[in-house]
């Protein structure tokens, strides 16, 4: 397991991926994925406040999206998901993962060339098995 870069988020990273920073790893199959956290607010955030972060990333980075689901974990982590294809011809998944105060920003990309059916299960499983570090908000 990785943990995000304010230390407040677990993501099930596979080992076999390259850390190239802090927050970045390339994949086996030529993927580039980045995490970030990008926000602690002062009150709980909303889905309506996650939506609106979600859908001006996505205007911003042109991605044409194909699908945009939310859901929430037992554990009471809320992700907001889309993919799509971008101007540059590239296969883009971001997620905005958020859990009471904190938000994150979780940008898979790689060419559509060297799109990976591993890559994507990867990618889909480290969402799904995200978990809140206990303790993590006040």
């Amino acid at each position: 397991m990785t943990i995000s870069t304010r230390g407040w988020l677990r993501l099930a990273i596979p080992a076999e991926w390259d850390a190239v920073g802090e927050g970045i790893w390339t994949t086996p199959h030529g993927g580039h994925l980045s995490v970030s956290d990008v926000l602690r607010a002062r009150e709980e955030i909303s889905p309506e406040t996650a939506v609106e972060s979600h859908e001006t990333w996505c205007d911003a980075h042109h991605l044409n999206s194909q699908q945009l689901r939310m859901e929430q974990f037992p554990n009471g982590l809320c992700v907001l998901r889309s993919f799509g294809e971008t101007r540059s011809d590239e296969f883009l998944m971001v997620a905005h993962l958020w859990h009471r105060t904190r938000l994150s920003l979780l940008v898979f990309r790689a060419p559509l060339e060297k799109l990976s059916d591993h890559d994507l299960a990867d990618i889909l499983n480290a969402i799904l098995e995200a978990k809140p570090l206990e303790g993590a908000d006040p």
